[in-house]
C-alpha cells in the first residue's frame, strides 16, 4: 500500500497531511516528519507493508527551481552509471592488452583494487 503525505511549512513547523486519515504529523525538521509519519503509518496500518511518498507543497515560483535540481540530478545518476560503463571497459581492456593492474591502475587514475573491481563488474 502507498500511503501519500502533502507536506507544507506551517508557522515555523512542518505538517504532513494524507486524504482520508483524520488528523496530521508534524514536526520541527523534514527528517522528524517523516519519522513521524513512518511511526504514524506503522500504527494505522499495523501488520501492512506501506510506501510512504511526500510531496511538498512550496511556493509556485519555486517551482522551475526544483524541477531543474530534479533533471540534473537525473542526468547526473545517467552520467555516472555512463562514465562506470566505460571504467569497466576500460579496465577490462588495459589489462587485456598485458599490462598489470597497478599499471591498468596508474593510466586510469584509480588504485589498483578499483582497476581490480571494474573488470570483476562491482
Amino acid at each position: 500500500m502507498t500511503v501519500t503525505y502533502t507536506v507544507t511549512y506551517e508557522r515555523g513547523r512542518w505538517k504532513g497531511r494524507t486524504p482520508g486519515v483524520l488528523g496530521s504529523v508534524g514536526a520541527s525538521t523534514l527528517r522528524g516528519l517523516h519519522a513521524e509519519a513512518r511511526d504514524s503509518a506503522a500504527f494505522i496500518w499495523e501488520g501492512e507493508e506501506v510506501d510512504i511518498t511526500f510531496v511538498y507543497d512550496l511556493p509556485e515560483d519555486m517551482a522551475p527551481s526544483l524541477a531543474t535540481y530534479w533533471r540534473e540530478v537525473e542526468l547526473a545518476a545517467e552520467h555516472d552509471r555512463l562514465r562506470l560503463e566505460a571504467a569497466r571497459s576500460l579496465a577490462r581492456e588495459l589489462t587485456s592488452a598485458g599490462l598489470s593492474e597497478r599499471d591498468a591502475a596508474a593510466i586510469m587514475g584509480i588504485t589498483g583494487p578499483r582497476v581490480h573491481q571494474l573488470k570483476v563488474g562491482t
